[in-house]
């Protein structure tokens, strides 16, 4: 309600932001450049005054994003000022350092792991034992009663393995989303185009 009386108003705000914490990652996923294209990052106080205005101007959910959020250091004091604030909050990562980083978990709403299928090509995409650790951040989280969902990629390496992917979804209980690998050239990192799927496949 407050949505649309802010559109009829002409004072819509950002009801949802995805906040990108960091470049860095402790993975080399093959379409992804995020750890090859380093940018300066926002300072703990920067970042927490940022969460302020986005409150002040009325966004109720944020999702912690990168690279990968948990190599930053400052992550729990970043999850713990939203919670403050009252906003619902996410983090999209790998898994690989979710069993480590209880105090940054256990404060979230929604945990968002990364999981293109099953441990052949999710560990073709992402690097090998990425698999057992994205599964061991799922029984982590939910040992904290903490609420997890999937986010897939779909590629050459994966899409065949979609209904292995629904699968573990379903016996699981996990809400998936699936996404595209990026196929525009200009889109494309490195050796990405190698991994991408041709326009029929997509289409079927």
């Amino acid at each position: 309600g407050r949505l649309v009386a802010a559109q009829l108003a002409g004072r819509a705000g950002p009801f949802h932001v995805t906040l990108y914490l960091t470049k860095r990652c402790n993975l080399r996923c093959v379409y992804c450049s995020s750890p090859d294209r380093p940018t300066d990052e926002l300072s703990t106080e920067q970042w927490c005054a940022v969460l302020d205005e986005l409150r002040a101007h009325g966004t109720e959910r944020v999702l912690f994003f990168g690279g990968e959020p948990l190599v930053r250091r400052d992550a729990d004091v970043l999850v713990g000022k939203a919670r403050e604030l009252g906003l619902r909050t996410a983090m999209a990562t790998n898994g690989t350092l979710v069993p480590s980083r209880p105090e940054v978990v256990r404060r979230l709403h929604t945990l968002v792991v990364s999981l293109d299928g099953s441990e052949t090509s999710h560990d073709r995409n992402r690097g090998a034992g990425s698999y057992h650790d994205a599964m061991a951040a799922v029984e982590a989280a939910r040992a904290w009663r903490v609420p997890v969902k999937v986010n897939a990629v779909l590629n050459a390496n994966s899409a065949g393995d979609l209904e292995r992917l629904l699968e573990i979804g379903r016996t699981q209980r996990l809400p998936i989303t699936l996404n595209l690998m990026r196929s525009e050239q200009n889109g494309l990192w490195k050796n990405a185009a190698d991994h991408r799927l041709e326009d029929e496949r997509i289409r079927q």
